[in-house]
Protein backbone atom coordinates (compact mmCIF):
# COMPACT_ATOMS: atom_id res chain seq x y z
CA UNK A 1 0.00 0.00 0.00
CA UNK A 2 2.32 2.06 1.32
CA UNK A 3 4.91 1.28 -1.89
CA UNK A 4 1.36 2.05 -4.02
CA UNK A 5 0.96 5.12 -2.12
CA UNK A 6 4.06 6.49 -2.60
CA UNK A 7 4.63 8.83 -6.00
CA UNK A 8 7.52 9.31 -6.96
CA UNK A 9 8.18 12.34 -8.31
CA UNK A 10 10.94 13.37 -11.11
CA UNK A 11 12.04 16.57 -12.24
CA UNK A 12 10.67 17.46 -15.45
CA UNK A 13 13.20 18.14 -18.37
CA UNK A 14 12.30 20.75 -20.94
CA UNK A 15 13.05 18.98 -24.34
CA UNK A 16 13.45 22.84 -25.75
CA UNK A 17 15.82 24.53 -23.51
CA UNK A 18 16.95 26.84 -26.27
CA UNK A 19 13.81 27.99 -27.37
CA UNK A 20 12.95 28.97 -23.76
CA UNK A 21 16.11 30.89 -23.94
CA UNK A 22 15.02 32.78 -27.81
CA UNK A 23 11.44 33.57 -26.08
CA UNK A 24 12.91 35.11 -23.05
CA UNK A 25 15.76 37.16 -25.56
CA UNK A 26 12.79 37.96 -27.85
CA UNK A 27 10.51 39.52 -24.84
CA UNK A 28 13.79 41.36 -23.55
CA UNK A 29 14.30 42.79 -26.77
CA UNK A 30 10.37 44.03 -27.40
CA UNK A 31 10.73 45.29 -23.36
CA UNK A 32 13.65 47.19 -24.88
CA UNK A 33 12.20 48.52 -28.01
CA UNK A 34 8.87 49.44 -26.09
CA UNK A 35 10.92 51.28 -23.74
CA UNK A 36 12.89 53.12 -26.55
CA UNK A 37 10.12 53.94 -28.21
CA UNK A 38 8.36 55.55 -25.24
CA UNK A 39 11.71 57.43 -24.96
CA UNK A 40 11.77 58.41 -28.83
CA UNK A 41 8.12 60.05 -27.70
CA UNK A 42 8.92 61.76 -24.80
CA UNK A 43 11.53 63.22 -26.73
CA UNK A 44 9.62 64.95 -29.93
CA UNK A 45 7.91 66.54 -26.89
CA UNK A 46 8.55 70.08 -26.03
CA UNK A 47 10.57 71.23 -23.56
CA UNK A 48 8.76 73.89 -21.72
CA UNK A 49 10.63 77.43 -21.51
CA UNK A 50 10.52 79.51 -18.46
CA UNK A 51 8.78 82.58 -18.40
CA UNK A 52 10.80 86.26 -18.71
CA UNK A 53 9.62 89.44 -17.46
CA UNK A 54 9.19 91.72 -19.93
CA UNK A 55 10.98 95.30 -18.50
CA UNK A 56 11.70 97.05 -21.54
CA UNK A 57 8.27 98.58 -22.32
CA UNK A 58 7.78 100.01 -19.21
CA UNK A 59 11.30 101.52 -19.15
CA UNK A 60 10.50 103.33 -22.11
CA UNK A 61 6.99 104.63 -21.16
CA UNK A 62 8.86 106.03 -17.76
CA UNK A 63 11.17 107.48 -19.88
CA UNK A 64 8.78 109.64 -22.12
CA UNK A 65 6.82 110.73 -19.25
CA UNK A 66 10.13 112.06 -17.34
CA UNK A 67 11.14 113.58 -21.17
CA UNK A 68 7.79 115.60 -21.47
CA UNK A 69 7.46 116.57 -17.55
CA UNK A 70 10.79 117.66 -18.36
CA UNK A 71 9.94 119.36 -21.49
CA UNK A 72 6.91 120.89 -20.30
CA UNK A 73 8.60 122.82 -16.56
CA UNK A 74 11.39 123.94 -19.28
CA UNK A 75 8.57 125.25 -21.55
CA UNK A 76 7.41 126.64 -18.96
CA UNK A 77 10.12 128.63 -17.75
CA UNK A 78 11.06 129.79 -21.14
CA UNK A 79 7.80 130.67 -22.15
CA UNK A 80 6.75 132.21 -19.02
CA UNK A 81 4.59 135.38 -18.78
CA UNK A 82 7.65 137.42 -16.65
CA UNK A 83 10.29 136.01 -19.18
CA UNK A 84 8.05 137.19 -21.99
CA UNK A 85 6.69 140.27 -20.80
CA UNK A 86 10.64 141.61 -20.51
CA UNK A 87 11.80 140.45 -23.99
CA UNK A 88 8.36 142.55 -25.22
CA UNK A 89 9.47 145.89 -23.53
CA UNK A 90 13.20 145.64 -24.96
CA UNK A 91 11.69 145.02 -28.89
CA UNK A 92 8.82 147.71 -28.30
CA UNK A 93 11.19 149.85 -27.03
CA UNK A 94 14.05 149.30 -29.39
CA UNK A 95 13.75 151.66 -32.28
CA UNK A 96 14.14 148.73 -34.64
CA UNK A 97 11.06 148.56 -37.16
CA UNK A 98 10.95 144.41 -38.12
CA UNK A 99 10.72 144.01 -34.09
CA UNK A 100 8.56 146.78 -33.22
CA UNK A 101 6.31 145.52 -35.92
CA UNK A 102 6.25 141.55 -34.38
CA UNK A 103 5.40 142.37 -30.94
CA UNK A 104 3.21 145.41 -31.08
CA UNK A 105 -0.74 145.24 -32.01
CA UNK A 106 -3.94 147.03 -32.55
CA UNK A 107 -6.87 146.52 -30.26
CA UNK A 108 -7.90 143.93 -32.37
CA UNK A 109 -4.26 142.11 -32.27
CA UNK A 110 -3.21 143.31 -35.91
CA UNK A 111 0.09 144.55 -36.33
CA UNK A 112 0.94 147.85 -37.02
CA UNK A 113 1.28 148.91 -40.38
CA UNK A 114 4.80 150.26 -41.08
CA UNK A 115 3.87 153.50 -40.83
CA UNK A 116 2.80 153.14 -37.25
CA UNK A 117 5.86 152.12 -36.16
CA UNK A 118 7.71 155.14 -37.88
CA UNK A 119 5.91 157.30 -36.92
CA UNK A 120 6.47 156.35 -33.05
CA UNK A 121 10.29 156.00 -33.76
CA UNK A 122 10.37 159.38 -34.24
CA UNK A 123 8.45 159.86 -30.69
CA UNK A 124 11.11 157.94 -29.15
CA UNK A 125 13.70 160.47 -30.81
CA UNK A 126 11.68 163.54 -29.83
CA UNK A 127 11.07 162.66 -26.47
CA UNK A 128 13.04 159.79 -24.63
CA UNK A 129 10.58 160.23 -21.99
CA UNK A 130 8.39 158.43 -23.86
CA UNK A 131 10.11 155.43 -23.58
CA UNK A 132 9.86 155.08 -20.09
CA UNK A 133 6.76 155.36 -19.98
CA UNK A 134 6.08 152.85 -22.41
CA UNK A 135 7.94 150.53 -20.06
CA UNK A 136 5.87 151.34 -16.80
CA UNK A 137 2.61 150.68 -18.30
CA UNK A 138 4.12 147.41 -19.91
CA UNK A 139 4.78 145.91 -16.48
CA UNK A 140 1.75 147.05 -15.24
CA UNK A 141 2.73 150.13 -12.71
CA UNK A 142 0.55 152.60 -14.80
CA UNK A 143 -3.21 151.68 -14.68
CA UNK A 144 -5.48 152.45 -17.89
CA UNK A 145 -2.74 153.24 -19.86
CA UNK A 146 -1.88 153.56 -23.82
CA UNK A 147 -0.27 149.90 -23.71
CA UNK A 148 -0.98 146.35 -22.29
CA UNK A 149 0.03 142.97 -22.34
CA UNK A 150 -2.55 141.03 -23.85
CA UNK A 151 -2.36 137.05 -24.87
CA UNK A 152 -2.19 136.32 -28.51
CA UNK A 153 -2.23 132.18 -29.73
CA UNK A 154 -0.13 129.44 -28.11
CA UNK A 155 3.41 128.00 -28.70
CA UNK A 156 2.90 124.40 -29.14
CA UNK A 157 -0.61 124.45 -28.32
CA UNK A 158 0.59 124.53 -25.17
CA UNK A 159 2.26 127.99 -23.78
CA UNK A 160 0.41 130.92 -23.95
CA UNK A 161 1.97 133.68 -26.44
CA UNK A 162 1.63 137.72 -25.26
CA UNK A 163 2.02 140.70 -27.59
CA UNK A 164 1.56 144.10 -26.75
CA UNK A 165 -1.68 146.03 -27.54
CA UNK A 166 -1.86 149.33 -28.35
CA UNK A 167 -5.01 152.12 -27.95
CA UNK A 168 -6.06 154.91 -30.21
CA UNK A 169 -6.06 158.57 -29.37
CA UNK A 170 -7.31 161.71 -30.42
CA UNK A 171 -5.76 164.88 -31.66
CA UNK A 172 -7.54 168.10 -31.05
CA UNK A 173 -6.48 170.68 -33.46
CA UNK A 174 -7.42 174.27 -33.11
CA UNK A 175 -7.28 176.51 -36.26
CA UNK A 176 -8.27 179.78 -37.47
CA UNK A 177 -7.97 178.29 -41.33
CA UNK A 178 -11.16 178.77 -43.40
CA UNK A 179 -12.27 176.02 -45.34
CA UNK A 180 -10.18 173.52 -43.80
CA UNK A 181 -8.72 170.78 -45.38
CA UNK A 182 -6.25 168.36 -43.54
CA UNK A 183 -3.68 166.06 -44.47
CA UNK A 184 -1.40 163.74 -42.21
CA UNK A 185 2.09 162.76 -42.95
CA UNK A 186 1.06 164.20 -46.86
CA UNK A 187 -2.34 162.23 -47.15
CA UNK A 188 -5.51 163.74 -47.10
CA UNK A 189 -7.54 162.63 -43.59
CA UNK A 190 -10.89 163.22 -42.57
CA UNK A 191 -11.81 165.61 -38.91
CA UNK A 192 -14.90 166.46 -37.54
CA UNK A 193 -16.17 169.74 -36.42
CA UNK A 194 -16.27 169.69 -32.20
CA UNK A 195 -17.82 173.41 -31.60
CA UNK A 196 -13.99 175.96 -32.46
CA UNK A 197 -12.04 172.71 -32.59
CA UNK A 198 -11.68 169.95 -35.00
CA UNK A 199 -10.76 166.32 -34.35
CA UNK A 200 -8.84 163.29 -35.97
CA UNK A 201 -9.97 159.86 -34.34
CA UNK A 202 -7.94 156.66 -34.37
CA UNK A 203 -4.10 157.79 -34.22
CA UNK A 204 -1.60 155.89 -33.09
CA UNK A 205 0.73 157.70 -30.61
CA UNK A 206 3.91 159.25 -32.81
CA UNK A 207 5.21 162.24 -33.91
CA UNK A 208 3.19 163.44 -37.67
CA UNK A 209 3.34 165.97 -39.80
CA UNK A 210 0.26 167.95 -39.91
CA UNK A 211 -0.57 170.24 -42.79
CA UNK A 212 -3.73 172.33 -42.73
CA UNK A 213 -5.15 173.64 -46.12
CA UNK A 214 -7.69 176.38 -46.37
CA UNK A 215 -9.68 178.55 -49.13
CA UNK A 216 -7.39 180.95 -48.88
CA UNK A 217 -4.29 180.11 -46.48
CA UNK A 218 -2.56 177.13 -45.16
CA UNK A 219 -0.35 175.90 -42.67
CA UNK A 220 1.97 172.57 -41.63
CA UNK A 221 3.29 172.06 -38.32
CA UNK A 222 4.85 168.72 -36.79
CA UNK A 223 2.16 167.54 -33.72
CA UNK A 224 2.77 164.66 -31.06
CA UNK A 225 0.09 162.26 -30.01
CA UNK A 226 2.11 161.24 -26.85
CA UNK A 227 1.98 157.50 -25.20
CA UNK A 228 -0.34 158.87 -22.09
CA UNK A 229 -3.96 159.46 -21.43
CA UNK A 230 -3.75 163.27 -21.81
CA UNK A 231 -5.16 164.99 -24.55
CA UNK A 232 -3.36 166.44 -27.58
CA UNK A 233 -4.03 169.80 -28.89
CA UNK A 234 -2.22 171.29 -31.83
CA UNK A 235 -2.76 174.94 -32.71
CA UNK A 236 -1.99 176.22 -36.28
CA UNK A 237 -3.20 179.57 -37.15
CA UNK A 238 -2.68 182.48 -39.72
CA UNK A 239 -2.24 185.97 -39.55
CA UNK A 240 -5.57 187.32 -41.17
CA UNK A 241 -5.23 189.97 -43.67
CA UNK A 242 -5.18 193.71 -41.85
CA UNK A 243 -7.65 195.68 -42.93
CA UNK A 244 -6.25 198.66 -44.89
CA UNK A 245 -6.95 202.33 -43.60
CA UNK A 246 -7.57 204.38 -46.51
CA UNK A 247 -5.65 207.93 -46.20
CA UNK A 248 -7.95 210.92 -47.13
CA UNK A 249 -5.81 213.45 -49.20
CA UNK A 250 -5.36 216.30 -48.98
CA UNK A 251 -7.09 219.11 -51.87
CA UNK A 252 -5.77 222.41 -52.28
CA UNK A 253 -8.20 223.99 -53.16
CA UNK A 254 -6.63 227.71 -55.40
CA UNK A 255 -9.03 230.02 -54.85
CA UNK A 256 -8.65 234.25 -55.99
CA UNK A 257 -9.61 236.15 -53.65
CA UNK A 258 -9.30 239.64 -52.98
CA UNK A 259 -6.66 241.53 -50.18
CA UNK A 260 -9.92 241.91 -48.41
CA UNK A 261 -11.10 238.82 -48.59
CA UNK A 262 -7.88 237.39 -46.96
CA UNK A 263 -7.97 240.01 -44.29
CA UNK A 264 -11.55 239.25 -43.55
CA UNK A 265 -10.54 235.28 -43.66
CA UNK A 266 -7.89 235.82 -40.96
CA UNK A 267 -9.92 237.84 -38.51
CA UNK A 268 -12.93 235.14 -38.97
CA UNK A 269 -9.86 232.60 -38.04
CA UNK A 270 -8.38 233.97 -35.31
CA UNK A 271 -11.75 234.70 -33.59
CA UNK A 272 -12.31 230.52 -34.10
CA UNK A 273 -9.17 229.79 -32.78
CA UNK A 274 -9.74 231.83 -29.69
CA UNK A 275 -13.25 230.41 -29.40
CA UNK A 276 -11.84 226.59 -29.88
CA UNK A 277 -8.94 227.00 -27.72
CA UNK A 278 -10.03 225.05 -24.60
CA UNK A 279 -9.91 226.49 -21.23
CA UNK A 280 -8.47 224.64 -18.43
CA UNK A 281 -11.36 222.38 -16.68
CA UNK A 282 -12.41 221.89 -20.46
CA UNK A 283 -8.53 220.37 -20.95
CA UNK A 284 -8.72 218.44 -17.93
CA UNK A 285 -12.00 216.75 -19.23
CA UNK A 286 -10.58 215.79 -22.44
CA UNK A 287 -7.26 214.40 -20.54
CA UNK A 288 -9.30 212.19 -18.61
CA UNK A 289 -11.38 210.77 -21.54
CA UNK A 290 -8.75 210.10 -23.03
CA UNK A 291 -7.28 207.81 -20.31
CA UNK A 292 -10.17 206.17 -19.83
CA UNK A 293 -10.04 204.92 -23.84
CA UNK A 294 -6.88 204.09 -23.28
CA UNK A 295 -7.86 201.96 -20.27
CA UNK A 296 -10.48 200.32 -21.29
CA UNK A 297 -8.82 199.38 -24.31
CA UNK A 298 -5.74 198.08 -23.03
CA UNK A 299 -8.45 196.04 -20.33
CA UNK A 300 -9.53 194.05 -23.73
CA UNK A 301 -6.04 192.77 -23.69
CA UNK A 302 -6.55 190.97 -20.59
CA UNK A 303 -7.46 187.56 -20.64
CA UNK A 304 -6.05 183.81 -21.33
CA UNK A 305 -4.49 182.94 -24.91
CA UNK A 306 -4.35 179.58 -26.19
CA UNK A 307 -1.53 179.01 -28.21
CA UNK A 308 2.18 177.33 -27.93
CA UNK A 309 2.51 177.73 -25.19
CA UNK A 310 -0.34 179.34 -23.50
CA UNK A 311 -0.33 183.26 -22.45
CA UNK A 312 -2.06 185.00 -19.68
CA UNK A 313 -2.26 188.77 -19.38
CA UNK A 314 -3.62 189.49 -15.96
CA UNK A 315 -5.44 192.57 -15.20
CA UNK A 316 -2.69 193.80 -12.62
CA UNK A 317 -0.18 193.66 -14.69
CA UNK A 318 1.76 190.52 -14.71
CA UNK A 319 1.82 187.51 -17.29
CA UNK A 320 2.48 184.04 -17.36
CA UNK A 321 4.12 182.72 -20.80
CA UNK A 322 4.56 179.12 -20.72
CA UNK A 323 6.88 178.86 -17.62
CA UNK A 324 7.85 182.02 -17.90
CA UNK A 325 6.23 185.17 -15.97
CA UNK A 326 7.35 188.86 -14.96
CA UNK A 327 5.00 192.33 -15.55
CA UNK A 328 3.73 193.76 -19.07
CA UNK A 329 3.24 197.05 -20.41
CA UNK A 330 1.06 198.10 -23.00
CA UNK A 331 2.67 200.37 -25.29
CA UNK A 332 0.32 200.76 -28.02
CA UNK A 333 -2.99 199.32 -28.90
CA UNK A 334 -4.43 200.93 -31.98
CA UNK A 335 -5.85 200.68 -35.39
CA UNK A 336 -5.59 196.62 -34.75
CA UNK A 337 -1.45 197.07 -33.70
CA UNK A 338 -0.57 195.78 -30.10
CA UNK A 339 2.68 196.20 -28.72
CA UNK A 340 3.68 194.98 -25.44
CA UNK A 341 7.05 195.10 -23.16
CA UNK A 342 7.53 192.12 -20.99
CA UNK A 343 10.13 192.04 -18.07
CA UNK A 344 10.63 188.70 -16.96
CA UNK A 345 10.65 188.09 -13.65
CA UNK A 346 14.44 187.97 -12.36
CA UNK A 347 15.66 189.92 -14.90
CA UNK A 348 15.64 190.76 -18.84
CA UNK A 349 13.19 192.68 -20.79
CA UNK A 350 11.58 192.36 -24.82
CA UNK A 351 9.09 194.08 -26.77
CA UNK A 352 6.86 192.02 -29.12
CA UNK A 353 4.33 193.18 -31.45
CA UNK A 354 0.93 191.68 -32.43
CA UNK A 355 -1.45 192.00 -34.78
CA UNK A 356 -4.88 192.11 -32.68
CA UNK A 357 -8.43 191.69 -33.78
CA UNK A 358 -10.25 191.46 -30.51
CA UNK A 359 -10.41 187.28 -30.09
CA UNK A 360 -6.72 186.92 -31.98
CA UNK A 361 -3.16 187.54 -30.70
CA UNK A 362 -0.89 187.40 -34.11
CA UNK A 363 2.78 187.41 -34.00
CA UNK A 364 4.46 187.73 -37.54
CA UNK A 365 7.91 187.21 -35.84
CA UNK A 366 6.96 184.12 -34.70
CA UNK A 367 4.36 183.11 -37.40
CA UNK A 368 1.96 182.11 -34.83
CA UNK A 369 -1.07 183.25 -33.04
CA UNK A 370 -2.82 182.94 -29.56
CA UNK A 371 -6.26 182.59 -29.21
CA UNK A 372 -8.07 184.29 -26.47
Amino acid sequence: METDMAVTTAPVIDEHPQATVEMSNDNQSEDQSTQATQTDAFSDQPTPKKKKHRKGPIITIILLLVLVAGGYFAGNFYYGKERQVQALKDEATSGNTSKMKTVLVDANKKRLSDENIEDLKRLYLDDGSDVKNINQQISGKQNNGMYSVVKDGKYFYIFDKYKISEKDKTLDISTNIEDPAFYLDWKQIAATRDGSQYKISHLKPGVYDLKIKGSKKSKEQQVKVTTDKKDNIAKLTVAKEKKKHKKKAKKDIETETSPNQVSHDSDEQRHDEAESKPTPTESTDSDDDSDSDSSDSNNSLVGHYSGSPDLELNADGTYTLGGKSGSYKVLQNSDGQVQLQFNQSGGGSIVESYDFDGNELYSEKYSQGWIK
